[in-house]
């Protein structure tokens, strides 16, 4: 399409005429001695960016050659990863998005010497992804909007819950089972919901 929307309620966030330019981004599946070369200057004068454990493909969207980006989180960062599929973006709408959540860090991120903190549709208040900032200062930013999130282990993990539930009941604790499904559901909810 010709712009990025929030997935909950639709917002339009970005423009599709923002999205970075692959000529903007480090691939390190480029041969060596290849033009594309990385150094931690910031991409206002030359730079780069650099993704680190992360997987990018090429992709077109709007006419303009870009990358999209796949990644999982860790069992160490979530009991639970989800699983992100997320395109970079230079600019956001005004208005439409708003950094939430702790200060930003430079602490797992996914693009090297860019710290990052949460962004949150400001017309439901639901992840759209997040804002990068130059760990060494100035005012070079972009942003990363998740184009899809999986939740393979907290569907799982509710299938299985489900499972033992009907197990259960046929045996006749319902009342138990159902206490369990109740206490499950509400710890899992946030993991499948969000």
């Amino acid at each position: 399409g010709s712009s990025f929307h929030c997935q909950h309620c639709g917002k339009e966030v970005a423009e599709a005429a923002a999205v970075m330019p692959a000529s903007s981004i480090f691939d390190d599946s480029a041969p060596l001695g290849a033009t594309s070369s990385w150094s931690p200057s910031t991409r206002s004068s030359g730079g780069k960016i650099r993704p680190e454990g992360v997987s990018q493909e090429p992709w077109q969207v709007a006419g303009k050659s870009t990358c999209r980006f796949r990644t999982a989180q860790s069992f160490l960062v979530n009991p639970f990863p989800r699983h992100f599929e997320v395109v970079l973006v230079e600019k956001i709408l005004g208005g439409s998005a708003e950094e939430i959540g702790p200060p930003a860090s430079s602490c797992d991120t996914w693009f090297e010497g860019y710290a990052h903190r949460i962004l949150a549709c400001t017309g439901c208040g639901s992840t759209l992804g997040w804002s990068y900032r130059s760990a060494r200062g100035g005012g070079d930013e972009f942003f990363g909007l998740a184009l899809s999130v999986s939740r393979p282990w907290a569907l799982l993990a509710v299938a299985v819950v489900l499972v033992f539930f009907v197990y259960q009941c046929m045996e006749g604790n319902a009342l138990a089972a159902g206490a369990a499904l109740c206490i499950t559901i509400f710890k899992l909810l946030p993991y499948v919901i969000l």
